[in-house]
């Protein structure tokens, strides 16, 4: 659509037709389309960073050891969240 939007003003252009407002359109939309880009980018980032600390959370055990040194049972408890 904006290539179209695009071709369209620019052929009109072309042809001696000063549309403003299409000339307005067409330069919107292709600015849209690098903040677009952007908040794609932003977004996907984003979300792989919060799998990343949901993956690292689920995982994240520490091994105390109690009770008498003899048994070496390991306990394994949640980390504690920072």
């Amino acid at each position: 659509m904006v290539i179209v939007v695009y071709a369209s003003q620019k052929g009109l252009d072309a042809a001696g037709a000063q549309l403003v407002g299409l000339e307005r359109l067409s330069q919107a939309l292709l600015a849209l389309v690098a903040f677009v880009f952007l908040a794609v980018l932003l977004h996907s980032r984003l979300t792989e960073a919060a799998a990343d600390q949901a993956r690292a959370r689920r995982h994240a055990t520490v091994t105390v050891k109690r009770g008498p040194s003899w048994t070496r049972s390991p306990t394994t408890v949640l980390a504690a969240r920072s």
